[in-house]
């Protein structure tokens, strides 16, 4: 399994790792292993993209606006969890809008592992043909 943390910030994104780490690849080794992958832009984000069973996504990144984030992570198979440092609802809405199932506000992300491993949990489950795949927003 793989975690795609895309963020810029490269002291949150580490941050971040260190918690997937402690919180979901231990408790799951030896039976499960989850590799974490982190990519600074879009573009690297987009190398990973693929072969992601979930996408944490900093929508401020150096070489993309926010729409331009979302939509090009999102039309990938993988669910896309939006991070932003931002408390904005009508944000918050346009990213579920593009297709993220699930938005949080940077320091405010009490439950995100929990949102991480269900979400990785669920498209493994539709990867092996166990479960649908929730329809793409705007079709």
């Amino acid at each position: 399994m793989k975690i795609l943390i895309v963020e810029d910030d490269k002291e949150q994104a580490e941050l971040l790792q260190r918690d997937f780490i402690k919180k979901i690849v231990q408790p799951l080794a030896p039976k499960v292993q989850v590799n974490i992958e982190i990519a600074g832009t879009l573009v690297e984000a987009l190398a990973h993209a693929a072969t992601a069973n979930v996408t944490i996504l900093d929508l401020n990144l150096p070489d993309s606006d926010p729409v331009k984030t979302i939509s090009s992570i999102g039309a990938f198979r993988p669910p896309v969890i939006v991070m932003t440092g931002t408390d904005d609802e009508d944000m918050m809405i346009s990213c579920k809008l593009h297709g993220a199932s699930h938005v949080f506000v940077k320091g405010q992300i009490h439950g995100l592992c929990r949102v991480v491993l269900e979400s990785m949990m669920r498209d493994v489950l539709v990867t092996q043909g166990f479960m649908a795949s929730p329809p793409k927003h705007g079709t």
